[in-house]
């Protein structure tokens, strides 16, 4: 994975689930500011994952409890 794109996904402290970012605009620059299909993969390799204020989706909210 691109470096720069690792700001654009989120990792679950509690279960270590990997998703994007629900905030990932439509369409995301890598090289020099040229828009590419990075977003469009990004939704298509990864699933939308929310987290909390302390870094838990809603599965690893459970494990917590």
């Amino acid at each position: 994975m691109y470096p720069e794109l690792r700001k654009w996904i989120n990792q679950c402290d509690a279960c270590n689930d990997i998703g994007y970012k629900p905030e990932v605009p439509l369409e995301l620059s890598t090289y020099g500011g040229e828009t590419s299909a990075v977003a469009k993969n990004l939704r298509k390799f990864f699933k939308e994952l929310p987290l909390n204020e302390i870094g838990l989706c809603d599965v690893g909210k459970k494990f917590i409890r």
